[in-house]
């Protein structure tokens, strides 16, 4: 947690009423959503040490609270999520390895 004690969350809001709904509730920052193709998930990164990691949660509409959030497999080093395959069976995860650089790795959903 930052030392003002605060973090970043991600949120979302009805355009039509302008209602926002909280989408997670971590204890570090969650950051660089990305929406399921068919909107029923959203994967994020959550700042941990040592880098961000990727978690997935299931979106309930409708519902007053969304799924747990579930971390993906971890990939080495800081890693984010930056698109889900088109099926939504997977999402694309970039990692920064420090001996590699930057690369694109694909973590497949059970």
């Amino acid at each position: 947690v930052p030392a003002g004690g605060a973090t970043s969350e991600l949120w979302t809001a009805d355009l039509a009423t302008g209602a926002t709904r909280q989408r997670t509730d971590e204890s570090a920052d969650a950051n660089d959503p990305q929406w399921r193709p068919d909107g029923r998930a959203l994967a994020y990164s959550i700042s941990s040490e040592g880098g961000k990691r990727v978690a997935v949660r299931t979106i309930a509409e409708g519902a007053t609270e969304d799924g747990a959030a579930r971390p993906l497999a971890a990939v080495g080093g800081p890693s984010f999520p930056t698109d889900w395959l088109p099926d939504g069976r997977g999402v694309v995860v970039t990692a920064a390895r420090r001996d590699a650089g930057p690369r694109g790795r694909g973590a497949r959903l059970a």
